[in-house]
């Protein structure tokens, strides 16, 4: 075999790993989560189970700010005051270490979890 082909077929075997490495890494799951943490400008506003349906109206100084909703072993926004909507837009999760923010009314939800790999660690 020339010198040539034995450098194309090391850079196709390369391309394929590659791929294969990328697809595994896009499909792949992380760890579901066990509780769902709400704060309220940095403070802790509540912590709820992800295992209980359950709607929590987040209120600060009698105004509503939005609701978070616990179904099914994930958490969603729905009905809040900011214009944008970005935080309803996020949809349902459940991961750990996902969470949904919401800039104008300072609202974090985040899953938390024990245990299994994070976005940073891998």
């Amino acid at each position: 075999m020339s010198r040539g082909r034995r450098r194309l077929l090391a850079d196709l075997c390369l391309i394929v790993l590659l791929i294969a490495l990328g697809a595994f890494l896009l499909f792949q799951r992380g760890a579901e989560g066990s509780t769902v943490e709400i704060r309220v400008n940095g403070e802790l506003y509540g912590s709820y189970a992800l295992s209980a349906d359950k709607r929590i109206d987040i209120v600060k100084n009698d105004v509503l700010l939005g609701t978070a909703v616990i179904e099914d072993g994930t958490v969603r926004v729905e009905n809040a005051l900011c214009d944008g909507k970005d935080c309803e837009k996020s949809g349902r999760i459940s991961e750990v270490g996902r969470c949904i923010v919401c800039l104008p009314c300072g609202v974090t939800v985040t899953v938390k979890g024990d245990g299994g790999l994070d976005g940073v660690t891998g």
